[in-house]
C-alpha cells in the first residue's frame, strides 16, 4: 500500500504593510512625547502625527479580516473603549483648536499694542507679559488635559492589546 507523503512549506509570517505603517505612526508619537520641548511648532507635529495614526488604524480596520474578527460578539467591549478613547482624542482636539484660537487672539491684540504704541513701553510690557503668562497658563491646562484624557484608558488597551 502506497503512502501519500504531503510537505507543506511554513513561510514566516508577515506583517501587513498597514499595520507596520499604524506601528511606525505610534513609535514615532511615543517618541515625540518623551521630548520635553512644547513649542507651537511642536504641538502642530505631534498633532499631524495623530492625524496619521488616525488614517493608518482607520485603514487597518477596513481590512476585511478585521472586519470580520470586529464584528464577533466578544470584541464588542474593546470596541466601545476604542471609540471611548476616540471621542477623548476628539474632544482634546477640541480644546487644543479652543486654545490655539486664544492664543490668536492674545497675538492680535499684542500686534495691536505694538501698533499703536499707547502708553509707552511699560504698557507694552505689561502686554507682553500677559500673553507670556496666558501662554503658560494654557500649556498647563492642555497638560494636565491629556495627562487626564489618556492616562486611565491607556492600561485598558494595553491589557485588550495583549488578549487579541
Amino acid at each position: 500500500m502506497a503512502t501519500n507523503h504531503v510537505r507543506s512549506t511554513s513561510l514566516p509570517t508577515a506583517t501587513h504593510p498597514l499595520i507596520a505603517s499604524a506601528v511606525e505612526q505610534l513609535q514615532r508619537l511615543k517618541s515625540s512625547e518623551l521630548t520635553s520641548t512644547s513649542s507651537r511648532s511642536k504641538i502642530f507635529q505631534r498633532l499631524d502625527g495623530l492625524r496619521k495614526l488616525y488614517e493608518c488604524v482607520d485603514d487597518v480596520l477596513h481590512l476585511p479580516i478585521n472586519q470580520h474578527v470586529l464584528s464577533l460578539e466578544k470584541h464588542v467591549k474593546l470596541l466601545e473603549q476604542i471609540s471611548d478613547v476616540s471621542l477623548n482624542v476628539l474632544d482634546t482636539c477640541s480644546v487644543v483648536k479652543d486654545a490655539f484660537s486664544q492664543i490668536k487672539g492674545r497675538v492680535q491684540l499684542l500686534e495691536s499694542s505694538l501698533r499703536r504704541k499707547r502708553g509707552g513701553e511699560s504698557s507694552l510690557s505689561n502686554e507682553v507679559d500677559a500673553y507670556l503668562a496666558s501662554n503658560k497658563k494654557l500649556n498647563k491646562v492642555i497638560s494636565k488635559y491629556f495627562q487626564r484624557s489618556f492616562e486611565p484608558h491607556r492600561e485598558e488597551l494595553h491589557n485588550s492589546d495583549r488578549r487579541l
